[in-house]
């Protein structure tokens, strides 16, 4: 087998080339398979590229907590397709019984750099995740920040419908002082 170039030319017998060529295949099938993961995440970074941009220049983006979910989501499915759901990391089962070519498997791999390419797309898959998990906090203590505002102005309604009740409603019954006990209960 030479490798050269981006040109594969197989030097053996009828009987090898067909093993060879499985081999090959093994090879360039993960390495498509793979193409595929890299342009799903190709797609999500394009949609999520001008989040950064928002963030620096106004401090926040415009993204829902529904949406960052949906994100969050999409970037977990295409993590657990490339890591788990597919077999781009194994082995194929074919080279158990054909172990005479598996060098020639491995041999294709590493020129198609498929276990480089694998690495790079998780390390991808974490900025993405780490940019997704900023996000959601960031959203998390805005609403956080909102309910203890709201907090804030229902203590203080209470606090002046308390007075009300205190001062006015006694005025208005011609009490001065205390609320005699029999209105109370």
């Amino acid at each position: 087998l030479v490798l050269s170039n981006n040109i594969i030319r197989l030097k053996s017998t009828e009987q090898d080339s067909v093993l060879e060529k499985l081999a090959i295949s093994f090879a360039f099938a993960q390495s498509a398979k793979l193409a595929v993961f890299e342009a799903a995440l190709e797609v999500t970074s394009e949609e999520l590229r001008p989040i950064p941009v928002q963030l620096a220049a106004k401090g926040r983006c415009k993204l829902s907590v529904n949406e960052i979910s949906r994100l969050t989501g999409r970037v977990f499915l295409e993590r657990n397709a490339v890591n788990l759901y597919s077999n781009i990391l194994d082995t194929p089962e074919f080279f158990w019984e054909a172990e005479a070519v598996e060098p020639l498997y491995r041999r294709v791999n590493r020129y198609l750099d498929v276990e480089d390419r694998v690495r790079i797309l998780n390390t991808r898959l974490d900025i993405v995740n780490d940019l997704l998990d900023s996000l959601c906090t960031q959203l998390e203590t805005r609403n956080a920040h909102r309910l203890e505002i709201i907090i804030i102005y229902l203590i203080a309604l209470e606090i002046i419908l308390e007075l009300a009740k205190e001062f006015t409603l006694p005025a208005l019954f011609g009490y001065v002082g205390a609320w005699p006990r029999s209105m109370l209960m």
